[in-house]
């Protein structure tokens, strides 16, 4: 069964009664001040990095995911297994948003199995995998970088 992990930070929010949107309504809150032009750019920078620290210190845990696990899994041999793979797919995924430039990814858009630990991302679809190798292999002839990359994409799709 999959989750993603939209559904993890909602079940936190429940649990705690808070608003699932609070996030994006504190930091529109911090940067009203930039949006009506009353501060310079050069200081917009500053603005948005002191609104998400606010953010991630009072509301967003970096706990979350981990209780969510911890109270899921029966045992802690579970929770090791499901880290150590959960750990491993999540790497190869951000090489593969990387190599591929996929962008604008989202909470909802990364689905894990709650009990192995595997990734399945509603981004990656058969035709991008197959011309991710095709321009793969067309670089390798030119650059023996690519050749470490062409074998992890390789690794990546037969898991």
């Amino acid at each position: 069964m999959y989750s993603s992990l939209l559904e993890v930070y909602e079940i936190n929010c429940a649990r705690h009664n808070r608003e699932a949107d609070m996030p994006i309504t504190l930091f529109k809150e911090h940067l009203n001040q930039a949006i009506s032009g009353q501060i310079s750019p050069e200081a917009v920078g500053e603005l948005r990095l002191q609104a998400y620290n606010e953010i991630t210190k009072n509301v967003v845990n970096d706990n979350i995911f981990s209780q969510y696990m911890y109270k899921t899994l029966p045992s802690g041999n579970h929770l090791w297994a499901f880290k150590k793979q959960f750990a491993i797919q999540l790497a190869l995924s951000c090489f593969m948003s990387y190599m591929l430039q996929i962008g604008g990814r989202s909470p909802n858009k990364i689905l894990f199995a709650k009990n192995s630990g595997k990734i399945f991302q509603t981004d990656f679809h058969p035709g991008i995998i197959v011309l991710a190798f095709c321009l793969l292999s067309s670089f390798m002839v030119h650059s023996n970088t690519c050749c470490a990359s062409y074998f992890i994409l390789f690794y990546l799709c037969s898991l």
